[in-house]
Formats: C-alpha cells, sequence, structure tokens
C-alpha cells in the first residue's frame, strides 16, 4: 500500500481535460508491471475504485478521479488530496464474471482466443457483458466480442 498526498490537478482540454490525481514515477516503478499495473484506489474519504495507471507526459503518471468521485470528496481541482493505491487483487484488475468464466472452461476455443487477446480488450469484454442483465444474450455477447478479437 502507498499513501501519496498530493493536489488534485484538472488536465488541459489538449490532454483530456480530466480531473486526476498524480502518482510518481518512482512509485510506479515498484510494480512489477509498471505501467501496466491495474489499481484500486482509497479516497481519504474511504470511497474506493480500480483505475489504470496514463502517463503525464512528464514522467509521472495519473489516475482519472471522476465527477461523481470529486463532488464525493467535496472538493475542487487546486485542492490537497491523501488516498492510497495498490495493485489490483485482481490479475485481470476487474472481477470476471461468472458466465464468461463459465463459457470459457466449456468452449477451448474461446479460451484459446482468449488467452491471446490483451488484458485492455479482456476489460472491454467483461464491461461489455456486465451491462447485459440477460445471461443468454451475455453469452451471445461473450462469444461474439471474444471471437471479433481473432481479427483485432
Amino acid at each position: 500500500m502507498t499513501e501519496i498526498t498530493g493536489i488534485i490537478e484538472q488536465l488541459t482540454p489538449q490532454k483530456g481535460n480530466y480531473t486526476v490525481l498524480r502518482i510518481p514515477s518512482k512509485t510506479v516503478a515498484s510494480f512489477p508491471k509498471k505501467r501496466s499495473t491495474r489499481l484500486q484506489c482509497t479516497l481519504e474519504n474511504g470511497l474506493q475504485f480500480d483505475c489504470g495507471l496514463n502517463h503525464m507526459g512528464d514522467g509521472d503518471y495519473f489516475v482519472i478521479l471522476s465527477k461523481r468521485n470529486l463532488k464525493s470528496l467535496r472538493k475542487e481541482p487546486g485542492e490537497r488530496i491523501t488516498f492510497e493505491i495498490i495493485e489490483h487483487p485482481l490479475p485481470l484488475g476487474v472481477e470476471i464474471p461468472k458466465v464468461l468464466e463459465v463459457l470459457l472452461e466449456q468452449d477451448t476455443e474461446a479460451m484459446d482466443l482468449w488467452k491471446r487477446i490483451t488484458d485492455g480488450r479482456k476489460r472491454t469484454i467483461v464491461f461489455a457483458i456486465k451491462r447485459i442483465k440477460d445471461i443468454d444474450k451475455q453469452i451471445h455477447t461473450a462469444l461474439k466480442l471474444v471471437h471479433e478479437s481473432r481479427t483485432k
């Protein structure tokens, strides 16, 4: 666990206009996967969220602080904040839905494709499946997205 005290920053519109928390490069260098590390961030108000690292352009990194999380803090860009980051305990950085786990166990071709795609693409598939409530549609979408990844 790493505790960081810093300033809530607002990126310029050219860099996306995001509200961010700066992560020093030496902190990122201490992670086994370096900048590919998925994180869990806990804000000083106890709110926890999953995040990934983005390059600041000056050697440091940042995580995006959503408008909703910023509002819950009752703070504005330019104000001080203390937060903690840890390496996400799940290898992919998100929980894989049960329907996808079962599908990959039963469909060896889908599992072979799953193993070859990037973690970012895997997370995209997980998030797409989580938005769907109907299990049959989840299965159909999972198969479609995993097989489409073959061409990407």
